[in-house]
Formats: structure tokens, C-alpha cells, sequence
């Protein structure tokens, strides 16, 4: 896992170039936890689950948690 900061974060997702318009919209730690909302717009030109592309653009958000031991992310 790559450092769990915004630019961290950011180029993991970039890294597997599903999602390559991706935004930390929030990031929030406390004690040994993270948690952040990242959303990733794009447009569906090709098939996702059976669904043809329709050519318009969507955005998919996801929200995580994450822990920490001694610097290093021990939870997903």
C-alpha cells in the first residue's frame, strides 16, 4: 500500500487507470484512523456489469477506513 494521504491515495487509483478523474473529497484522522470520501467521475464507454455504454458521464463515490500500527496501514 502506498502512503494514505490525498496524493498517496490519489495515485493508487490513477495506478490501476480505472478512474483517472479522481477527487479526496474529505479526509478525517483521528487517533490510528483515516477515513476519507474519494469520488471518480468518467464516461461509460465501454460495457460495466452488462450495461452497454450509454456515452454519459457518472461519478462513483466511496468512503473508507482505515488503521493504523506504527505508521503503516494495518486495516482496509
Amino acid at each position: 500500500m502506498p502512503d494514505m494521504d490525498k496524493e498517496g491515495y490519489k495515485q493508487l487509483c490513477l495506478g490501476m487507470g480505472v478512474f483517472p478523474n479522481t477527487t479526496i473529497d474529505d479526509m478525517v484522522a483521528e487517533g490510528d484512523k483515516i477515513a476519507f470520501r474519494v469520488s471518480h467521475e468518467n464516461k461509460h464507454t465501454v460495457p460495466i456489469m452488462g450495461v452497454p455504454p450509454t456515452g454519459k458521464t457518472f461519478i462513483l463515490a466511496e468512503y473508507y477506513i482505515s488503521r493504523f500500527e506504527h505508521g503503516k496501514v494495518a486495516e482496509w
